[in-house]
């Protein structure tokens, strides 16, 4: 990401435009490398799959607790 961000810079001329890539180059480091650069990044992440092979997985069978920063709850179990 960060050096597809230098080459580009180099063949503009400039750092002004806007970068935009998909959630393949996403890390925090790669994206905190670029904005260093003054390159404005913004990454695609696409919504989770609705349903996991097993639906026992689904994000919907998980429930997520605020207070202990998370807890899995599966089929009613902790």
């Amino acid at each position: 990401m960060t050096s597809m961000v230098e080459n580009a810079i180099e063949i503009v001329g400039d750092n002004t435009f806007k970068a935009v890539f998909d959630k393949g180059y996403f890390t925090a480091e790669e994206i905190h490398k670029t904005q260093e650069l003054g390159v404005a990044t913004h990454v695609c992440i696409p919504n989770p799959a609705s349903h996991a092979p097993d639906k026992a997985y689904d994000v919907s069978e998980f429930t997520y607790n605020k207070k202990k920063i998370f807890i899995l709850v599966q089929q009613g179990k902790y």
